[in-house]
């Protein structure tokens, strides 16, 4: 089963802070995290600090009650994986965060530039974005939403500006070949 990724193109927080360490403290649905994990590129609101922490912030799923009023903020752990033992496991599309860990989480501001792997958007029709487009925060998801247009009424509100296809096919001999062609969507933040 694949993750999702994330590159951080042109956030503004990589550079002059506002970069949030979050845990998620709730029960853990399959409906929320559909694999039992923090991906990369998913969003959040950040809460209060957890009980007995100086630095760590609850993880927000998006609600009704704050899609208008609270920023997103945009998961993305440096993919570090210990463990070289396959192949495979230099992919990112292998990486993800245990639900009980802590992650970072990116304050977004209007102008800054992201790219996610396709399947962290929830698209409109086909399961494919479409350029132009808009993605927005949903109520009880840590995805992205693709909206043909806006409300108005966003607090988050982004805009689908291109479209990449990136990475080859690794040949591994008589067992065949690894496909690592991966499909990006990068977003500019019109708000949040």
């Amino acid at each position: 089963m694949a993750y999702g990724i994330v590159r951080i193109d042109k956030v503004r927080s990589c550079y002059v802070g506002h970069l949030e360490s979050v845990q998620f403290d709730g029960t853990v649905t399959t409906t929320i995290f559909p694999q039992n994990k923090i991906e990369n590129g998913m969003i959040c609101n950040v809460g209060t600090l957890l009980t007995g922490e100086r630095e760590i912030k609850e993880m927000v799923v998006p609600a009704t009650a704050t899609l208008a009023t609270a920023p997103v903020y945009l998961i993305a752990v440096p993919e570090i994986n210990y463990t070289q033992t396959k192949k495979t496991d230099a992919s990112l599309q292998n990486f993800a965060t245990n639900t009980d860990e802590p992650v970072r989480a990116y304050s977004l501001e209007q102008g800054d530039i992201f790219s996610v792997s396709q399947d962290m958007i929830t698209a409109l029709a086909n399961n494919t974005p479409v350029v132009g487009n808009y993605v927005v925060a949903a109520n009880g998801v840590l995805k992205l939403k693709e909206a043909a247009t806006l409300a108005g009424t966003e607090k988050f509100a982004g805009k689908i500006i291109e479209k990449q296809t990136l990475g080859t096919t690794t040949y591994v001999g008589g067992s065949g070949a690894i496909a690592r062609p991966i499909t990006f969507y990068a977003i500019e933040v019109i708000s949040n």
